[in-house]
């Protein structure tokens, strides 16, 4: 059995002084940098802390709320990747349907696979409603983004093949450049489709 460290990384100081809604709305003002940088330090001491009691961490994001200050997972994996010795690193709400570039979560994925030296497991989701508005998103048509982007990220994380011509592309051109990283770096670890 798998037992893992999980915060949601809020910025609790806000939580009784919010003018109505800690989601979406929430203006700027209303975070003190040198609070929110305190209780960064704080979060990642706790998930150096978990690596070294033989803790797995699992990691989300989530967009303009003080309920979850992470809102990019890659830049706290990427940290935790190197900084972490044993942990596997679970990212369980990867919103791909909010992401419009899949070939870009895959490079990023794959690049953190391969510092974690294969320590990273994927959760992809749809994401949520009230957040499509702020990643600049469209929700309509948003399942069948999701299971492009999912299918074509975990075909360029498990095979040897090229990946250029398959990107989902939601514009009107599209140029394809090197594949994943972990294309020119496999063996390290690869992920099973399932």
């Amino acid at each position: 059995m798998r037992v893992y460290q999980f915060t949601e990384q809020p910025y609790y100081p806000v939580w009784n002084d919010h003018n109505g809604s800690l989601r979406v709305n929430l203006p700027n003002r209303k975070l003190d940098p040198k609070i929110a940088g305190d209780l960064l330090h704080r979060y990642y001491d706790e998930w150096m802390l978990a690596d070294e009691l033989g803790l797995d961490i699992m990691l989300n994001e989530h967009h303009q709320t003080a309920t979850c200050m992470s809102s990019t997972v890659v830049v706290t994996l990427a940290i935790l990747a190197r900084q972490t010795k044993t942990a596997r690193l679970l990212v369980l709400g990867y919103p791909i349907g909010h992401r419009p570039d899949p070939l870009r979560c895959a490079e990023e994925l794959a690049t953190i696979d391969v510092i974690s030296r294969g320590r990273l497991d994927m959760g992809f989701i749809k994401g949520v409603p009230y957040e499509f508005p702020v990643s600049n998103q469209n929700a309509v048509g948003v399942m069948e983004r999701f299971w492009e982007s999912h299918n074509f990220i975990i075909k360029a994380m498990t095979s040897h093949e090229s990946i250029c011509g398959r990107v989902p592309t939601r514009s009107r051109t599209r140029r394809c450049g090197a594949p994943p990283a972990a294309a020119a770096m496999r063996g390290c670890s690869a992920r099973k489709a399932t």
